[in-house]
């Protein structure tokens, strides 16, 4: 349905423009409709938004586009919310209390994990001193939580120097990673150190992916709200379009982890680590 005169009689993607809004409660009963999407990128006019309070008091269910949007694909459509939109959700939302609980989760975890792996991390490093000559821990600066620099550290999977000119998007079959490397990051090791960074409270075990800034990601729109939260070791983005990091797919992970960040609890966490879990037993993603 649209107000758009020259819409009536049409058909759009296939599908035939029935009538407009004024129409709207009529075609509702006549075609028996339980749920009604408002696909309005612009501005409602008064008559709009009075035909769809009339609806939504009858037995139809009224949702907006970019909320029906997440619910069938687990992402935000990006192109078709607003930084208004964005403050609706962020003013209502009661998140601070599983926050504070999710550091408290985030120490216990690290803390037990370190225990647990210690014997991969005393290991890992003789073979990788072993495969190639280079330091055994990586170390890079890269954005946290506000926008706030710290150094992530993790396993060295590639070749000493790989990286001397800068941050190099990883590739499949990358030339730079070692053989141990490969190994190591086929099974996540290279993920270990990051621990310390949990208890350091520079990162969490999930979050958004923790990148270096480059200068292109302050030309993407809403990029910046990725930094609402602490990264993390794993994310939504991560188990659910496990691409390789890359320009064409920086904004396509952006949609997932807006849609974390808006939707953050204790039971989309549990969600996420049971999907790492596969993801990692599977070796999908990088």
């Amino acid at each position: 349905m649209d107000d758009d005169a020259q819409k009536l009689g049409t058909r759009i993607d296939d599908l035939p423009v029935l009538g407009d809004s004024s129409q709207l409660f009529n075609l509702i009963n006549e075609y028996k409709v339980n749920l009604a999407v408002v696909a309005i990128t612009g501005k409602r006019s008064s008559w709009l938004t009075n035909n769809l309070i009339m609806v939504s008091w009858d037995e139809c269910r009224l949702i907006d586009m970019p909320t029906f949007y997440e619910f069938l694909t687990g992402k935000l459509p990006t192109d078709h919310i607003s930084d208004d939109w964005i403050f609706d959700w962020s003013v209502n939302s009661r998140k601070i209390y599983y926050i504070r609980l999710k550091r408290l989760i985030d120490l216990t975890l690290a803390a037990a994990f370190l225990i647990i792996a210690s014997p991969l991390m005393l290991v890992v490093p003789l073979l990788i001193k072993l495969d190639s000559e280079g330091p055994i821990f990586f170390m890079q600066e890269r954005l946290g939580q506000k926008g706030k620099p710290f150094k992530i550290i993790k396993f060295r999977t590639m070749y000493q120097g790989s990286e001397n000119n800068g941050p190099v998007w990883t590739d499949y079959n990358d030339p730079r990673i070692t053989r141990v490397g490969k190994i190591v990051r086929k099974l996540r090791l290279d993920e270990l150190p990051q621990l310390l960074n949990i208890l350091r409270a520079e990162m969490s075990f999930i979050g958004p992916r923790p990148l270096a800034h480059t200068i292109y990601m302050d030309n993407i729109r809403f990029y910046n709200y990725r930094n609402l939260v602490k990264p993390g070791i794993t994310g939504w983005a991560q188990v659910m379009f496990p691409e390789g990091l890359s320009i064409d797919t920086t904004q396509e992970k952006l949609k997932y982890d807006l849609y974390y960040i808006k939707n953050i609890g204790f039971m989309l966490d549990l969600a996420i680590l049971l999907k790492t879990v596969r993801t990692v037993i599977f070796g999908k993603g990088r």
